[in-house]
């Protein structure tokens, strides 16, 4: 999922997440753990199937349905891929509160799907680990400049990848977008 034509700091906070951590979880769990993560707004099924496995109805009041509905079509014998093109999702006028409700949600939906790897995400933050090791105060200022280095490059990567150099200009922002998730 390519998150673009942001007009609002929430909005661009919103495309970054979708760009870097998003895009890349979803591809190392598919290529390197064999778990194919299905996210609801680039999903592409036949209505025809989905109401053989159950129907929307049967996920009505499920939290991660779309979790849900990729594990039904597996169970069910169906191949679950990722595109090679990204989904291009648009997002413009989110704010920056909503971006946080969206953390907060996925969390919730992390904490219950899969509990380890929740409790470990902050060590997958450079900035999170800098702020530990900062905390010990024998590296100085080192870890700081490691993790701002290491997070520009790696989310730098992503944007080049999800949307060209256009998303560059978003880059600065992937510092605050961190300590907004790491926070939530």
């Amino acid at each position: 999922i390519s998150g673009e034509g942001e007009r609002s700091l929430g909005a661009a906070l919103e495309a970054l997440q979708l760009n870097g951590p998003i895009a890349a979880g979803v591809a190392i769990a598919t290529v390197l753990a064999r778990h194919t993560i299905v996210v609801g707004k680039s999903m592409m099924f036949r209505r025809s199937e989905l109401a053989r496995l159950g129907g929307l109805e049967s996920v009505a009041n499920v939290l991660a349905e779309d979790y849900v509905i990729g594990r039904m079509y597996l169970e069910a014998g169906y191949s679950v891929r990722l595109a090679h093109t990204p989904v291009h999702n648009v997002v413009r006028g989110a704010t920056v509160r909503t971006f946080s409700e969206r953390m907060l949600r996925w969390g919730m939906m992390r904490v219950r799907l899969a509990p380890a790897a929740f409790y470990l995400d902050p060590i997958a933050s450079p900035l999170f680990v800098a702020a530990v090791a900062l905390g010990t105060g024998t590296l100085g200022a080192w870890p700081l400049v490691w993790a701002v280095a290491l997070t520009l490059v790696r989310d730098g990567a992503m944007i080049l990848l999800m949307r060209g150099p256009r998303g560059l200009s978003t880059l600065p922002l992937v510092l605050l977008r961190d300590v907004i998730v790491v926070a939530t």
